[in-house]
């Protein structure tokens, strides 16, 4: 059976009697190989990326950067991402860090020159949201509660969260590839949820984001409507201190509670 020669950091992956019946019920290679892939994880963690081929668990070379966190391979088996990204091991700044990371690819205007003031706002999002959380009991039911809860919210990040969307960059969040992008994120969220932080509007709380050229891939006649929370001259929205910037504007939108 492939399962049985799978090794996991050297060590034999050997099949419990439910996996055995499990394979024998269904005989289907996918379920193997799954059961290798989870032998494999706990390889991941000294900075270096687990592959299950073959039947054995073997190590990719670690990332060209050293900046850069591991990736975690998804499970075949999971049926949401929280189940794909073993929680052990990832610190909540990680975990923040990861979806800006994530959260900055799915705008669609990663490219642009503006690209940190960016990670800087949703970085701040993110932070305001735990913030409101632990103070009213309603915010924590809307946008969850601490720094987990926040980022596994469910419905609210899709872009980054979901496995059944097209555009979402799941997959960016399981394995930061951009050193830029994972240090403007990383740099974020320390800034971010420093004590007596101030964040990049003036003082004020960011608790809403928009991004207006996300389904820019989309044929037009597909894309959804800019809800009407996130219309674009709407008086709680929130812009940086400086001069006006309408590509920034055009590209992101964030909201105060208010």
């Amino acid at each position: 059976m492939v399962g049985d020669a799978c090794r996991s950091c050297g060590e034999p992956f050997v099949a419990n009697a439910s996996f055995r019946r499990s394979i024998e019920e269904r005989d289907t290679a996918a379920r193997v190989r799954a059961g290798c892939v989870r032998a494999c994880e706990a390889c991941g963690r000294g900075g270096k990326v687990p592959v299950c081929s073959e039947g054995r668990c073997a190590l990719s070379p670690a990332p060209a950067s050293a900046e850069l966190p591991d990736c975690h391979p998804p499970d075949p088996w999971a049926v949401s991402l929280w189940a794909r990204v073993p929680p052990a091991g990832l610190t909540d700044a990680e975990l923040a860090a990861r979806l800006v990371y994530a959260e900055a690819l799915a705008t669609g205007c990663s490219g642009e020159a503006f690209l940190p003031k960016i990670v800087r706002g949703i970085a701040w999002v993110v932070a305001s949201r735990v913030r409101a959380s632990e103070k009213s009991p309603a915010a924590a039911r809307r946008f969850g509660k601490g720094v987990r809860g926040v980022v596994f919210q469910p419905g609210q990040f899709d872009s980054t969260l979901s496995t059944r969307y097209s555009l979402s960059r799941w997959k960016d969040f399981l394995c930061p590839r951009d050193a830029k992008v994972w240090a403007l994120a990383r740099d974020a969220v320390r800034a971010g949820f420093a004590p007596g932080a101030a964040g990049p509007f003036a003082g004020r709380s960011a608790t809403g984001v928009y991004y207006y050229r996300h389904f820019d891939p989309w044929p037009a006649a597909k894309r959804p409507p800019v809800p009407a929370w996130a219309a674009p001259d709407r008086q709680n929205r929130l812009r940086f201190p400086g001069a006006e910037d309408p590509a920034l504007d055009a590209c992101i939108g964030f909201f105060s509670p208010h």
